[in-house]
């Protein structure tokens, strides 16, 4: 049994942008170079294959950049993991990885991106809504929900952080409001 394995340059594919607002950019230059690696069953030996050996670009002359040298071991997810839970802020969790490994180039983006799925795979059994009052009970905010009664669908909510309570309770004739409007992800007005 043969097991075959293809590899392609970094730039190859064609970019497809279906950004509408913005302008976006990307490396992918449709780049033909191919690399094909076959092994024996036992899969001690690799014989590679350059199938198609032309770029259409010019070499990487610093790989610092590239996202190759900025890739994240397990071993430093599970440390930023452990900051994280402390509710360490990404810079300092990124501040504490760079002195760790200074030769690697890791940016605040990949610790935060790196976060992003850690707290996505946690949240996979709940709804967004689920996520928000948990959100709201973790940090110690004053909330209050209010529901259709009909469809028990979540119709208001209200929530302020708790020392901003207190300052209302202290100073009722003074209420301030930050209107956010239709900045949100389903562009809805949110006062």
């Amino acid at each position: 049994m043969q097991t075959e394995a293809t590899d392609i340059c970094t730039n190859s594919v064609e970019y497809k942008s279906v950004a509408t607002v913005r302008k976006t950019c990307s490396k992918k230059l449709g780049c033909p170079f191919e690399l094909i690696g076959f092994t024996e069953s036992k899969g001690n030996v690799w014989r590679l294959e350059v199938t198609n050996p032309t770029h259409n670009h010019t070499p990487i002359e610093n790989i610092e950049g590239h996202t190759y040298a900025r890739r994240i071991s397990s071993e430093d997810k599970r440390l930023i993991e452990q900051l994280a839970e402390q509710y360490n802020l990404n810079r300092s969790i990124w501040r504490t990885l760079t002195k760790k490994n200074p030769e690697k180039k890791i940016i605040p983006k990949d610790i935060h991106n790196v976060i992003q799925k850690i707290n996505a795979g946690k949240r996979v059994s709940e709804s967004p809504m689920q996520q928000l009052e948990n959100f709201l009970v973790k940090r110690d905010f004053t909330y209050y929900i209010r529901e259709n009664q009909t469809t028990n669908a979540v119709e208001d909510i209200f929530f302020v952080y708790k020392l901003s309570f207190t300052m209302w309770c202290a100073f009722p004739h003074m209420l301030m409001i930050d209107a956010t409007y239709t900045t949100n992800l389903y562009n809805l007005p949110f006062v």
